[in-house]
């Protein structure tokens, strides 16, 4: 059943379905644009049925489901009217067109999913947790991941994109210098000025990289020996992208997915040509499931 969350700002309340058996692990699951937790979190427990219609609590009862929501922003790509979403945008079908509007939203959002995330590893550890989400709150969850300093027990994302994503397939792209930079691109410029990296300095690996460049942009203090171990690399993903009304392009999908396995991430990719959204198409769900079991190594209960 459904329980309100510990105490949150009342401007973006959190839903949570407790776990009907021994609690084990935490999923925290974010809405795409213009929904909300408890809205997004009961669509996805009734309408998300493998082939056997069962559904995700039904085969995980020892999961605790965490909903949260997004405040109400204005929105550039609607013409500043206001709508609940993780972070402004200019387009919704161009995720990289005007970026800097991004950054307000993704570190204010992050520094909510850091609250939670607080909260669920006083309850589980944190290799228990997965996050993840739909739309935009799978795109706000991959940047979340790649600026944590210690991995998670998994990602599971549906129709999503990498926020900033020209920007870190220049930061990682094979035998690329700083001089494949765009010039009009003032974030990545700025953001690399402070990744420590001179070229002085001994080479880090690309997932080390991307962290300290997510977390410059994110206003986050990041240690001055980067590590490769205090990144989430270990933690595997799942992304999946189908051609729904709302979801991102394949081209969108495609390249976050790519972008990840170069950065070294164990990257599940799924596309699926049906119109279903997401979570609505059984098939999808079944890829869930099986990466939950031989990823995250939580077994379902048939």
């Amino acid at each position: 059943m459904a329980a309100p969350a510990c105490n949150r700002d009342s401007q973006s309340p959190v839903y949570v379905v407790s776990p009907s058996a021994a609690h084990t692990h935490t999923f925290i699951l974010l809405h795409d644009v213009g929904s909300n937790g408890s809205e997004f979190g009961a669509d996805l427990l009734r309408l998300g049925l493998t082939s056997t219609g069962r559904t995700l609590d039904q085969l995980f009862p020892g999961v605790r489901f965490v909903f949260p929501s997004a405040i109400f922003r204005s929105c550039n790509a609607i013409n500043d009217h206001g709508i609940s979403l993780w972070f402004n945008m200019a387009s919704f079908g161009q995720p990289d067109f005007r970026p800097e509007l991004q950054v307000e939203g993704l570190t204010s959002s992050a520094l909510q999913m850091t609250d939670l995330i607080r909260y669920e590893t006083s309850l589980v550890e944190a290799r228990n947790i997965v996050i993840g989400g739909l739309g935009q709150g799978c795109a706000m969850s991959i940047d979340f991941l790649l600026g944590l300093n210690y991995s998670l027990g998994g990602f599971i994302g549906t129709n999503g994109y990498l926020p900033f994503g020209r920007n870190l397939e220049n930061l990682t792209a094979e035998g690329s210098s700083e001089d494949n930079v765009d010039d009009n691109n003032n974030a990545l410029t700025t953001a690399r000025q402070g990744d420590g990296n001179s070229p002085d300095e001994p080479s880090v690996g690309l997932c080390v990289r991307v962290q300290r460049w997510v977390r410059y942009l994110m206003q986050i203090c990041t240690p001055n020996i980067p590590r490769r171990e205090e990144t989430t690399v270990r933690t595997p993903i799942f992304l999946a992208l189908n051609d729904g009304e709302a979801a991102a392009s394949h081209l969108h999908g495609q390249r976050a997915a790519t972008a990840l396995q170069r950065d070294g991430y164990d990257v599940v990719w799924e596309y699926y040509p049906g119109p279903e959204n997401g979570y609505e198409d059984p098939i999808q769900v079944d890829a869930m499931v099986d990466f939950i079991r031989s990823r995250v190594g939580l077994i379902p209960q048939i």
